[in-house]
């Protein structure tokens, strides 16, 4: 296929991944055709490429099609009716896996990042622009849009932390190597999500002591350029910078009272206490798709739980399983993306046992295809295709012994 065919592909592709991120933005602003048409293009792009499907791993492609399929018939059981734009959102969970494996056969991953990353600047602007107008005050988070949608503050924190992780190790400009994760970092510090800042922080303590030892000089002169891009920003917007020292305060706020009665800790076990006893009355088929949001009073913000209320034992049985074999898919792979794709799958996997759900994972199972393609490659069993646009993954230098 040709080049630029390709890369045009894999644009299309991640705005079909980054639909979560943008969605709200364009209902608020009754553009939800811009949403449908992402639709349409998405799946043309998956159905030209539909023997992407032959270099997947058929024993766990089973597995997640089966925790799809089930799912749906146990609604059957469970349900009066099933609920269609639900069921629209769980068939997008295998789709993002083919996607994943698709960008992993065919190269074309940093092209596909930077698309995410030029979705996911104007989103976040607009998100410090919200909070400007209210003199970032956290409680408007919730309260930005005209419409009944909102931005949810964890989604836009989740997708910071990937494009940090990400452009660190596979920046090719000053830009892209330290503009762009400090601007993440500094985004992810004012969003008030406990578990983004603490993973970032862990993950960046990891990146730094990794580089320090590949290149002390290469580690200081990174430190240098991101403080002198942190002291431009102070210099030329010191006004913004005392505003949001609030929401930094505030995160700094959030993380101290972790430890304490904390109003989203508690809520969290009575959702699990709830979702306990609805396990107990319909432990075989569940009570239907998205029906734990109903039984609950909320979605379980654990994507297995989710999956158990909504599907049952028969459904979660086989979800579980192909999570732990994608995980140990990327743990055996050798390939030198192992590191950053290891670290983003750790983190996209606690964000949706702790907060997300799972008909909006899209992202996490797009790493889980992704994780496969390398490590079928490693077998032989996938084609190895050079990068286009200067992507270099399948160069022989890539691999390691």
């Amino acid at each position: 296929m040709p080049a630029k065919t390709i890369l045009a592909q894999s644009w299309v592709l991640a705005l079909f991944i980054l639909i979560p991120l943008f969605r709200p933005i364009l209902l608020a602003h009754n553009l939800i055709y811009v949403v449908y048409a992402t639709f349409v293009l998405g799946f043309l792009v998956l159905a030209v490429n539909i023997n992407i499907i032959k270099s997947a791993n058929s024993t766990q492609l089973m597995w997640l099609l089966s925790y799809a399929g089930l799912s749906i018939v146990a609604s059957l059981f469970a349900a009066e009716d099933i609920r269609l734009d639900y069921l629209g959102l769980l068939c997008f969970v295998p789709i993002s896996y083919l996607i994943g494996i698709w960008l992993g056969v065919e190269g074309s991953t940093h092209s596909f990042f930077r698309v995410v990353a030029l979705i996911f600047l104007p989103v976040a602007l607009y998100v410090v622009y919200q909070l400007a107008k209210s003199s970032f005050s956290y409680n408007t988070y919730y309260y930005w849009s005209p419409a009944s949608y909102r931005i949810d503050y964890l989604t836009a924190s989740m997708y910071a932390v990937v494009l940090l992780i990400y452009f660190v190790f596979n920046g090719r400009n000053i830009v892209e190597k330290y503009g762009l994760p400090t601007f993440c970092a500094g985004f992810i510090a004012i969003s008030g999500a406990r578990y983004s800042i603490i993973y970032a922080v862990c993950a960046g303590i990891y990146i730094l002591l990794r580089a320090a030892r590949k290149s002390p000089i290469r580690l200081a002169a990174g430190l240098l350029i991101s403080l002198s891009l942190l002291i431009v920003l102070v210099l030329f917007n010191d006004a913004l910078i005392a505003r949001s020292t609030n929401l930094v305060d505030y995160s700094l706020f959030r993380l101290e009272n972790l430890s304490e009665n904390d109003n989203s800790v508690e809520g969290r076990k009575v959702l699990m206490e709830r979702a306990g006893k609805s396990i107990a009355d319909h432990f075989a088929f569940g009570v239907g798709l998205a029906g734990s949001a109903d039984v609950l009073g909320a979605y379980p913000h654990n994507m297995l739980l989710e999956a158990f209320v909504d599907g049952g034992v028969f459904s979660v049985l086989p979800l579980l399983i192909f999570v732990v074999s994608s995980v140990w898919f990327l743990v055996k792979v050798k390939h030198e993306h192992k590191a950053w794709c290891l670290l983003l799958v750790m983190f996209l996997l606690g964000a949706f046992l702790k907060s997300f759900s799972i008909y909006e994972s899209r992202m996490l199972f797009f790493f889980f295809g992704y994780a496969v393609a390398l490590n079928r490659r490693e077998q032989g069993l996938a084609p190895c295709v050079e990068e286009v646009a200067l992507e270099n993954s399948c160069q022989p230098h890539a691999w390691k012994a």
